[in-house]
């Protein structure tokens, strides 16, 4: 597409919405399952590990990124927003049995998962409004008196 939009080929007609989000995508998921075919079939033999992190992009959601790794290649599974729900041991455990089904609960070898105490978390959120009430009486001290 880069190429076609800098260089100016004429006869050239994008996709319309409907083919990028249907015939497109389909075909595209298709050569994306066939690709990651032969990396999946080696996890029945020697097993794949599940490994799962969480992280906050820069629109502050909280994130979870689910990735299978075996001997091959990793491959991304898949990412969940989590920014309406409560990060306890319930929610993580049906998540990781989530993604265990769908690798095959026969390929799990071990589950890694980051070792951070998520129970202090709620820290960062009491610094994060200290600072923006610190910022608010820096920036209009004026209006306080």
């Amino acid at each position: 597409y880069s190429f076609v939009a800098n260089h100016m080929l004429n006869g050239f007609l994008l996709p319309g919405y409907n083919a990028l989000r249907t015939t497109l995508l389909q075909q595209e998921k298709a050569q994306v399952e066939r690709l990651l075919k032969p990396i999946k079939s080696t996890w029945n033999a020697n097993g794949v590990s599940i490994v799962f992190d969480g992280w906050i992009d820069v629109q502050r959601r909280p994130l979870i990124n689910f990735m299978a790794t075996s001997e091959r290649d990793p491959i991304f599974l898949k990412a969940l927003n989590a920014s309406n729900e409560i990060k306890n041991k319930h929610y993580m455990s049906d998540k990781t049995i989530e993604v265990i089904k769908e690798v095959g609960e026969q390929n799990v070898v071990q589950i890694i998962t980051n070792n951070t105490y998520t129970e202090c978390n709620w820290i960062t959120q009491v610094v994060d409004d200290v600072s923006f009430v610190r910022n608010f009486i820096k920036n209009h001290a004026l209006l306080l008196f």
